[in-house]
């Protein structure tokens, strides 16, 4: 192996990251094949140089016409900078070198996130037939389902759990299948479990606190809806929740700040466009009711 290869693969083991980036960039000089960029770009990644990440996987993809890993990682870097089309390009190149489940997911993620549901389920589908117990592939596929058919959905989670019993998003997420089923107390269970494997989601306390309001326990619910917002100020689904919740409570001034804070969060959240123009209407203030129930119709055209 090349003695740059082992310098560098050592600083990592070492945990001096900064360092093994240096000797990767030696490494590559002398390394014919894709492995030193692909090391790089990993270390890369971890130090959160993601532009460096991209341009090592790109040559590396160039480099390598066997192997789909750096086609495939590229993918994913791409889903996580918010832009699914070059995500679903790698992936697709990713495929024809070879077809992986892990490639297959990523695509389907990358079809999802363009809104094209039915290929995003075969490409899931795909995954699963090269690996049926591939727990990211039945996630990601349940989540196709919702909330149209929870049912469906519930199935698929339950399996994904089954594989591993600590997937907490997978509770999360079969937590609110079992809400769309109006079975709120089998909710509770998998919507607590959700958040003792991941106490910082946001999204779990949110639907912690919409079963505890269908269970009948405002109080419980609404100390929820507060640790969402607490684990995530940012997390617009957290603030509309509270706000809504107010709102059906008539406790408008309440209401009326956490809708402002869910738009100041963003502005082009349909949820609560909507829903604070409904507010602002029964509050009898129609003239900026039709301000946000605009926005709301605007954004709900641009979803079609």
């Amino acid at each position: 192996m090349n003695t740059y290869i082992k310098d560098a693969e050592s600083l990592e083991d070492e945990g001096r990251l900064t360092e093994a980036l240096a000797a990767w960039e030696v490494a590559m000089a002398s390394d014919t094949s894709s492995y030193s960029l692909s090391r790089y770009a990993l270390a890369a990644l971890e130090l959160g140089m993601v532009e460096k990440a991209v341009s090592a996987l790109t040559a590396a993809c160039e480099r390598s016409t066997t192997s789909s890993s750096s086609h495939s990682m590229l993918g994913s870097i791409y889903l996580d900078l918010g832009e699914p089309e070059l995500a679903r390009e790698w992936e697709e190149r990713a495929i024809e070198v070879d077809p992986t489940p892990i490639a297959y997911t990523l695509l389907g993620v990358a079809l999802a996130e363009l809104g094209q549901k039915q290929p995003a389920r075969w490409s899931y589908q795909q995954a699963l037939a090269l690996d049926p117990d591939y727990e990211e592939a039945l996630y990601n596929l349940a989540v196709t389902y919702l909330p149209d058919d929870p049912t469906k959905a519930i199935e698929l989670l339950a399996k994904a759990i089954e594989i591993d019993p600590e997937y907490a998003i997978a509770h999360r997420e079969l937590g609110r299948s079992f809400l769309e089923c109006q079975e709120p107390e089998q909710a509770l269970e998998h919507l607590r479990e959700a958040i003792s494997l991941d106490p910082e989601d946001s999204w779990s306390h949110v639907y912690l606190g919409n079963a505890f309001w269908a269970l009948g326990l405002p109080e419980e619910a609404e100390d929820s809806f507060f640790e969402a917002i607490k684990t995530d100020p940012e997390d617009v689904l957290a603030a509309w929740a509270i706000a809504f919740y107010y709102d059906q409570q008539g406790r408008s001034d309440e209401a009326e700040e956490f809708y402002r804070k869910a738009l100041a969060i963003d502005p082009d959240h349909f949820v609560s466009n909507r829903d604070y123009g409904k507010f602002l209407l029964e509050k009898g203030d129609p003239e900026n009711a039709e301000i946000y129930l605009k926005k709301a119709q605007e954004l709900d055209d641009c979803e079609v």
